[in-house]
């Protein structure tokens, strides 16, 4: 596989807003799809979508300690994201 083709899925998952926010907001600390839909202005139907796409992408890891679902960004690429609202220059 290319180098093209494995980062494909990569840049559709950051090209969504929504999915910029969620793993900025992941970025700062884990939490859980409940959790996200309090703070983010779509339901837990929604995150739970946003979130399916983002760990396909491998661009976000799932933890399930217990029932409660976490969603933590790639180790170390939280330092890397600018505050929410804001995209990389």
């Amino acid at each position: 596989m290319t180098a093209t083709a494995q980062l494909a899925p990569v840049f559709a998952a950051l090209g969504d807003d929504m999915r910029w926010a969620i793993l900025t907001r992941l970025g700062q600390a884990p939490a859980s799809a409940s959790a996200l839909a309090r703070e983010l202005p779509i339901s837990r139907q929604a995150i739970v979508k946003h979130l399916e796409l983002l760990s396909a992408a491998k661009v976000a890891d799932l933890l399930r300690p217990g029932q409660v679902l976490l969603r933590l960004a790639v180790t170390g690429f939280g330092v890397l994201l600018p505050p929410p609202g804001q995209r990389p220059a």
